[in-house]
């Protein structure tokens, strides 16, 4: 600081989300069960739901998601909406709900119809961008 002269400096920390959404319909589900490799289909009383991160635009590292997944239903409305909460995602790296529904819940509702069903992933990205100092 000099003789009689405040110094002052400023910074700020921007957190910038982007949103999207995927749908993903399966047609066939009585087909698949059992028939899918080791690491898409575990044999449980339950259907699990992920999301991994293949790439990410401008970004090497991680980044911080958020998932929901949703059924949908025939008039593809949203339903049964489950929050996978916030993860750091690094490029290969998968995050999700491993019970997302029952086998039976699933199979005796409304959501699977002729052999198809649809997921909605909806996805808030983070970036956090610090900006440097400067002088006020």
């Amino acid at each position: 600081m000099a003789a009689g002269r405040i110094l002052r400096t400023a910074s700020a920390i921007v957190s910038k989300p982007s949103t999207g959404s995927h749908v993903l319909r399966i047609d066939g589900y009585s087909h698949l069960i059992g028939v899918a490799r080791h690491g898409e289909y575990v044999d449980s009383s339950h259907i699990g739901v992920f999301l991994q991160l293949a790439s990410y635009p401008g970004v090497s590292g991680h980044v911080h998601a958020r998932p929901w997944f949703s059924l949908l239903d025939r008039a593809r409305r949203p339903a049964p909406s489950r929050d996978a909460g916030v993860h750091s995602f690094r490029h290969g790296h998968y995050w999700g709900i491993k019970d997302f529904i029952t086998r039976q819940e699933q199979e005796g509702s409304e959501y699977l119809r002729g052999d198809c069903f649809s997921i909605q992933c909806d996805l808030a990205v983070t970036t956090v961008r610090k900006c440097h100092d400067h002088p006020g």
